[in-house]
């Protein structure tokens, strides 16, 4: 069965984009790629992605380019992006984490680690749309409740407040 989960690749070596692709579709996975940053960006801007393979050395924009660029926009906060290179100097990978990638990863990379990273942050990320999902449904009912009658307000501020209480215990902001 074919996961709902879209997966962007942005790699300008058609071998590594080909491989990534084998990969990921083998495991029921979305994919789509591009081969410059530009290209990605646009990708990402025009379509709805849950995660983002992100190779450095690309043309137009960089990998942390692409990366800072989509950390910009609220709208991609919880988008993944594991950078994905050949680069291995410490540097390089502060610089991958500084730009706002969630992982980061050095070619030639062990697949099963590559899909289970994956696996892990797309379920982080369906838990926390979830959470959000939640204060959206919350924030309505009051909404509702209070527009309805002066006289409700009071009801209203006792289920805001057991809504604290409950999004206090599920952790939530």
């Amino acid at each position: 069965m074919l996961s709902t989960h879209k997966i962007l690749v942005v790699e300008d070596n058609l071998a590594t984009l080909e491989l990534l692709k084998e990969i990921l579709e083998h495991n029921n996975y979305q994919v789509i790629t591009e081969m410059d940053g530009l290209k990605g960006l646009k990708t990402v801007e025009h379509t709805k992605i849950d995660l983002v393979l992100l190779d450095v050395m690309l043309p137009t924009l960089n990998g942390f380019e692409v990366c800072e660029r989509i950390r910009k926009n609220p709208n991609y906060h919880t988008i993944p992006i594991i950078i994905l290179t050949v680069l291995t100097e410490p540097q390089h990978r502060i610089r991958a984490l500084q730009a706002g990638a969630t992982d980061f990863m050095n070619k030639p990379f062990n697949h099963a680690e590559l899909i289970n990273k994956i696996k892990s942050l797309l379920d982080l990320k369906d838990e926390i749309s979830q959470r959000e999902h939640f204060q959206d449904i919350s924030f309505c009912l009051l909404t509702a409740l209070g527009s309805r009658s002066p006289r409700i307000l009071s009801h209203c501020r006792r289920v805001a407040k057991l809504s604290e209480q409950l999004a206090f215990r599920m952790s939530l902001p």
